[in-house]
Formats: C-alpha cells, structure tokens, sequence
C-alpha cells in the first residue's frame, strides 16, 4: 500500500498539485508512520507549496527513519535535500505577475497602514 501511495504522490508532485500530494501522503503516513520515503515525499510535496521550514522539519524526521532503517542512498538523498531546502529552481520560482501581484498587495496593505512615502 505505501508503494502505491508513494508513486501517486510522486505523480501528483509531478503535476504541480502539491497541496493534493499532501494531503494523499499524509494518509499512507498515518497507516506506515516508520516509512522514510513517504516522509521524503511529503517534504518534496510541502515544499513546492513553499512552507520551506516545515519541509525542513518533514526532511530531518525523513533522514532520522533512513538512518534508523541504514537506507544509505536515502540518507544521502535527504542530506542534500536539506542543504538545499531554500533553493528555488528557475521552474518553481514566482512569475512576473505573481512577483508585480506580491508588492500591490504589500504596498496596499502598508498604506493602510500609514505608510505612504516609497522612495
């Protein structure tokens, strides 16, 4: 059963529909809560809706269950995960609309604050 959640929610990463992936890992963890793979995967998923801490926090429970179970080649996997949990790829990163999207709704927000000298 892991097996198949693992590979439905590798294909839901794949999609772009990582709140999806979540929410399918999260039950395959529930049932296999010592599967590091599952865990690795929810990290993958929970960072590409761009909670990196919790990714974080997901990656270092994944590569505690790797070292307990000696799986080397997942160990190494989630060591450089976690080093490079910041990285956004070109791919993952915000478009222009969404970037010019962010800043109105930040000077927005800041000049109902009060704050209206920009430059």
């Amino acid at each position: 059963m892991s097996k198949k959640i693992l590979q439905v929610g590798r294909t839901l990463l794949q999609q772009k529909k990582g709140a999806a992936a979540i929410r399918y890992l999260y039950h395959g963890i529930r049932h296999d809560p010592d599967n590091a793979d599952l865990f690795s995967c929810l990290g993958d998923a929970i960072k590409q809706i761009t909670e990196y801490e919790i990714a974080l926090r997901i990656y270092r429970k994944a590569l505690h269950l790797a070292r307990a179970q000696g799986n080397e080649s997942l160990i190494k996997e989630l060591s450089e995960k976690i080093e490079n949990v910041f990285v956004v790829s070109p791919a993952d990163a915000p478009s222009g609309p969404q970037i010019g999207f962010f800043i109105r709704s930040l000077m927005k927000m800041l000049s109902q604050l009060g704050k209206r000298d920009w430059f």
